[in-house]
């Protein structure tokens, strides 16, 4: 991911590798809701600086505030992630406006609070670039930061995407990487195949329970 694109002004204060799957599905969350805010919760393992997301679960596409309902994503989401050998380690949100790529108050105090219960590293947000969301997507469209539990945002230098060949890793020396090409051509045909169609959120499953929020088939 090239640094100056994703408009890194301070020091890194991390080592971020992002699973294919993990951006696509946020991605195609963006997609599917071209004119709402999305947001999701990132999955994955913190090992020593390096935060390895491995998937994302994508929760509503509206604005979120800090309501009953994320309260039991949280902790259902949070329990999932313990079957797989995971943690929550962050939160992913796209605004409304398409023009609009600022980080939201809400992706704050949200990302701070997943950063509570990781302390002292700090919490991992992708926020999705709107602009960047197309139906051929020809560049990354995330910008990477880290938030503390105080609400202290800092821009991550170190990203990369990656593939693991098991569920867990001990090292992110398992994490074979990827370039951003490796990304980029699969989403496009994730999207010719309408695949966004078929991704459900956790707003969606509380409507209709046979909606899999989790979304195993989609990548």
């Amino acid at each position: 991911i090239n640094a100056e694109y994703m408009g890194i002004m301070s020091a890194a204060t991390d080592r971020v590798i992002i699973s294919r799957a993990a951006y696509c599905k946020a991605l195609l969350h963006a997609f599917k809701h071209p004119s709402e805010a999305v947001c999701g919760f990132l999955l994955g393992q913190r090992l020593d600086d390096c935060s390895w997301i491995a998937d994302a679960v994508p929760l509503f596409h509206t604005d979120v505030n800090l309501t009953p309902m994320l309260d039991v994503a949280f902790l259902q989401v949070a329990a999932f992630a313990e079957t797989k050998g995971w943690s929550l380690l962050g939160y992913y949100s796209a605004n409304q406006r398409r023009e609009d790529n600022r980080l939201a108050n809400h992706a704050t105090r949200i990302a701070s609070r997943i950063a509570g219960r990781m302390e002292p590293a700090n919490a991992v947000v992708m926020q999705i670039l709107n602009d960047l969301v197309k139906p051929e997507p020809s560049r990354v469209a995330i910008k990477v930061m880290a938030v503390s539990s105080s609400q202290r945002v800092t821009d991550i230098e170190e990203i990369a995407f990656g593939q693991a060949a098991s569920q867990t890793i001990a090292s992110p020396a398992e994490v074979k990487l990827l370039t951003d090409k490796d990304v980029i051509e699969p989403l496009s045909l994730k999207i010719k195949d309408f695949a966004f169609k078929r991704l459900y959120d956790f707003g969606d499953h509380l409507e209709d329970v046979q909606c899999n929020y989790l979304n195993p088939d989609i990548v």
